[in-house]
């Protein structure tokens, strides 16, 4: 076989004849010593035949000689080293390939050249568009700058054309007074001319001008339905209901609208529709709503086969009770043939009748463990895990059964859902009760203004002004309790809709949710009941109702029309008589009143001397007595009779009965007490406009100097001083006092406190020294709370000096203790300063609780305090003077208390 060159040699046998340039090869040859020289000579002697004698020897060279012919040829004749090379290539002698070292490093070497200049300029290039990008984000900057500064001139711009529009509007309304104001002028001018007829008018009841009727304040409460169900940011554009999450306030709203709505805030607080603000962080999924929509969707639609995870669109024809799946054709065979699932209790599903919600929620398996069942919940995770899972990243977590759990949850949701439906409840009566106020203002706006049409017919023309006046002040006067009630309405509006929608959601939660959902969900929604529970119901005052007209001096209407008339807030009366007397009334009083008042000169002077005489009469007393020179040197003019008269029994009693006698009958004396409002600790209670003691702060709290600083309570408006100290002419006074208090009482925590009330007296300057009646030194009260004694139930105890009774009693069961209890709780106060006699008397149970023999020493005070908000709640009303109602068995605890 010939050589690998001597085949390439042979293939270019003619074309190597035709070009090849000879002596240039022989001299390369012969140099390299590839020939000797008898071979270049025996060639250059060939003549013409001199490349086919070269081609032959060079076949008997070898390789190195091809090579040497491959070098002299690259750089002489390349295009023929070519030839030759390609046909190495064709031949497979890829080795006969001649590659010149030399000239590839240099063309290596220009290359390279090349890509370092093309590296260059492309770091040039980027320096450039760095440089471009700095200056563009610098007109950036300036651009936003310029943007935001434009932004504001615009608002200030809105806000200036807003001030413009007020001041508009202001002077519309200023002209539109001013034109009413001419249109009134008018009027009245009309009205003089045509006085005849507004006669007529008066006497028939039938004003030309007609005051507005009052509108209609009543709302009607909006029940929760399927807006709190969907989205409350809704875009429609990214609202997905598949992504709902849960709010605070038990609303919802997917995440994609919560996303958009925080981006267009630029910050992470938002605010739902209902008005309460939140956080993105505070969200959490909400299960409720995501099935719920899954479940619509699958209740519009054909209901299709669940029973293989992913994307299996048959329709389904049966439903496995066990397996709580819906199982197409091909599915129910899938599903019968292990063993086990052939007693499974299967039905056909009727596509017109939807599935229970309990049957179509499916409970998942796990999520890390597909193939094991969910068995424990995870409270550090807040998930339900398997049982590999126990041994994996949730060992040292907090972990509990699942179907405990569950239970647990359930029952807690449970006893929540009948609590709000309670408070509920108790809501809703307490609206019809406003709203029944509500409908009294109104009839009593109606029969004010009756009343004045009625009383204005009688005095015909000239009452007309005065009672369209009146019917305008009865609006007036009406308009801030109907505001009130409004508000009040408003706010019980608000409590009943936060009520409804816990409720609402709480029974969705129980319906449509899994057990790990469920528990999920819990704290979210006991957190909203709790608040629900705590939200306190604003009093509804019904004194503005018992508003009456006064008619006094209707005979006199004629002369004082330009003042007749007024409205009065009267508690007792159902109508208030006209007493006003008319002129010549007035001039017939005067005259009688100047006969009587001769009439008693004259009868003062006969009974001074006439007692006079019945002193000097009396055994033991002479007239060198001092007292009695005394009294003689008083005269008729400078005494009246009943000065006299109280003068001579006092001297009379003091000689001849002992103090310590009591007369049978018993003259309670003393002005009315009153609640200290401006006192009242304001951090622990307050005194509304009723005038009783709640024990809860007000809506704004004071802290004015004056106030009471530790006591939970306040005290009387005015303190009860001592008496003066008694002599042989003034014997000691006999003054009892008398007051009680009615206290409404329910039981709200499950926490016994004390105190719950209580009521008593303490010297001025130990009223604020201490948080209770009870601890107070110098201090009387009897106080209602739990004691140590008898654990568990509410006693009454008497107290004195810090101390419980004298004997250390305590009397049981005053009301139940149970949560919800309504109770009212009446107590006496009985105080003779004089004789130092203090007692409390038990109303309810007639009882005098304590008598207590003191000796004061400085002024005092009667207090009332009440207990902690979390655990009871109390309204107490003192009541005292002509509002007490006095019985027999009353007056008879009041003589034992006395004597």
């Amino acid at each position: 076989m010939a050589a690998p060159h001597v085949v390439v040699i042979q293939r270019n046998h003619k074309y190597l004849k035709e070009n090849l340039q000879v002596d240039p090869v022989l001299d390369a040859l012969l140099q390299d010593g590839v020939f000797t020289q008898a071979d270049y000579d025996r060639c250059r002697q060939a003549g013409p035949e001199k490349c086919e004698m070269l081609l032959e020897i060079l076949k008997k060279k070898g390789q190195d000689g091809y090579r040497t012919l491959c070098a002299v040829l690259d750089s002489s004749q390349p295009f023929i080293k070519k030839r030759l090379d390609d046909t190495s290539m064709e031949a497979g002698s890829s080795d006969l390939v001649y590659v010149n070292k030399f000239k590839l490093e240099a063309q290596y070497k220009k290359e390279l050249g090349d890509k370092e200049d093309q590296i260059a300029e492309l770091q040039s290039v980027m320096e450039r568009l760095q440089e471009q990008i700095k200056q563009k984000d610098l007109d950036h900057a300036e651009r936003e700058e310029a943007i935001k500064k434009e932004r504001e001139e615009h608002i200030a711009q809105l806000e200036k054309q807003k001030e413009e529009v007020e001041a508009l509007k202001m002077q519309l309304s200023k002209s539109n007074d001013d034109l009413q104001q001419s249109q009134a002028e008018c009027d009245d001018v009309k009205k003089r001319l045509h006085k005849e007829q507004e006669a007529y008018e008066a006497l028939t009841g039938d004003p030309r001008l007609h005051s507005q009727d009052m509108e209609d304040i009543a709302v009607q409460v909006q029940h929760t339905g399927a807006i709190d169900r969907m989205c409350q940011f809704s875009t429609q554009s990214c609202c997905d209901e598949s992504q709902l999450c849960l709010l605070p306030c038990l609303h919802s709203a997917c995440k994609p609208c919560i996303d958009h709505h925080t981006a267009l805030a630029k910050q992470k607080c938002l605010q739902c529709p209902c008005g309460r603000g939140f956080n993105t962080e505070q969200t959490e999924v909400d299960h409720v709503g995501c099935n719920e929509a899954a479940y619509a969707a699958n209740v519009e639609g054909d209901k299709q086969c669940n029973y293989i995870e992913g994307d299996h669109d048959a329709k389904a024809e049966v439903y496995c009770h066990e397996c709580d799946n819906l199982l197409c054709s091909d599915c129910h065979k899938l599903h019968d043939r292990p063993k086990r699932n052939r007693n499974h209790r299967v039905e056909e599903v009727n596509q017109t009748e939807n599935i229970p919600m309990r049957h179509w929620l499916k409970e998942p398996n796990c999520t890390d463990h597909p193939e094991n069942r969910l068995q424990l919940y995870d409270h550090t995770c807040k998930k339900a895990i398997c049982i590999v899972c126990l041994h994996g990243a949730h060992r040292d977590h907090k972990k509990e059964d699942l179907n405990h759990a569950h239970e647990e949850a359930k029952g807690q949701l449970e006893e929540q859902l009948q609590n709000q439906r309670r408070k509920l409840q108790d809501v809703t009566d307490r609206m019809a009760t406003v709203n029944s106020h509500q409908d009294e203002l109104g009839d009593k706006q109606r029969k004010l203004e009756q009343a004045i049409i009625t009383v204005c017919k009688s005095v015909a023309v000239k009452s007309l002004h005065r009672q369209r006046k009146l019917r305008e002040e009865v609006q007036m006067s009406l308009e801030v309790p109907n505001k009130t009630v409004q508000e009040t309405l408003d706010t019980i509006h608000d409590v009943h809709t936060s009520i409804a929608s816990t409720i609402d959601y709480t029974q969705r939660t129980l319906e449509s949710t899994r057990r790990e959902e469920l528990i999920t969900l819990t704290a979210a929604i006991l957190k909203k009941c709790d608040e629900n529970l705590k939200r306190e119901l604003p009093e509804d005052d019904t004194r503005d109702t018992r508003i009456l007209l006064s008619f006094q001096g209707q005979k006199a209407l004629e002369e004082l029309i330009d003042t007749c008339g007024g409205l009065v807030s009267s508690l007792h009366l159902d109508h208030i008589p006209d007493t006003q007397p008319t002129y010549q009334g007035l001039l017939q009083q005067i005259h009688l009143l100047t006969l009587r008042e001769q009439e008693t000169n004259t009868l003062h002077e006969g009974r001074w001397r006439q007692l006079v005489k019945i002193l000097f009469r009396l055994p033991g007393i002479k007239e060198s007595d001092s007292t009695v020179s005394g009294s003689q040197e008083l005269q008729p003019a400078q005494l009246t009779s009943q000065d006299v008269y109280d003068f001579v029994t006092k001297f009379i009693i003091g000689s001849l009965m002992s103090t310590e006698t009591l007369p049978r009958g018993i003259c309670l004396t003393g002005p009315k007490l009153q609640l200290d409002a401006a006192r009242a600790n304001t951090d622990r209670c307050h005194v509304p406009t009723d005038g009783e003691l709640v024990n809860s702060p007000p809506a704004t709290r004071h802290r004015d100097s004056g106030r009471l600083q530790r006591y939970w309570g306040t005290c009387s408006s005015t303190p009860i001083p001592l008496p003066p100290p008694p002599s042989n002419v003034t014997p000691v006074p006999h003054t009892p006092r008398y007051w009680e208090t009615h206290s409404r009482v329910g039981v709200v925590g499950g926490w016994l406190g004390w105190p719950v009330l209580e009521m008593g007296v303490g010297e001025e300057s130990q009223v604020d020294s201490g948080l209770y009646v009870c601890v107070q030194r110098r201090s009387w009260c009897v106080g209602v709370g739990s004691c140590d004694k008898h654990r568990g139930s509410i006693c009454t105890s008497v107290w004195q000096h810090g101390e419980r009774g004298e004997r250390g009693e305590c009397y049981r069961n005053t009301m139940s203790a149970t949560r919800g209890t309504q109770a009212t709780l009446q107590y006496g106060v009985v105080l003779d300063v004089g004789r130092g006699r203090l007692a409390f008397i038990d109303l309810h149970r007639e009882i005098v609780l304590a008598k207590l023999d003191v000796e004061w020493r400085e002024s005092l005070l009667p207090m009332f305090g009440v207990g902690r908000p979390d655990d009871y709640t109390v309204n107490m009303k003192v009541v005292s003077g002509v509002d007490i109602t006095m019985t027999d068995s009353k007056k008879s605890l009041i003589y034992n208390a006395l004597t």
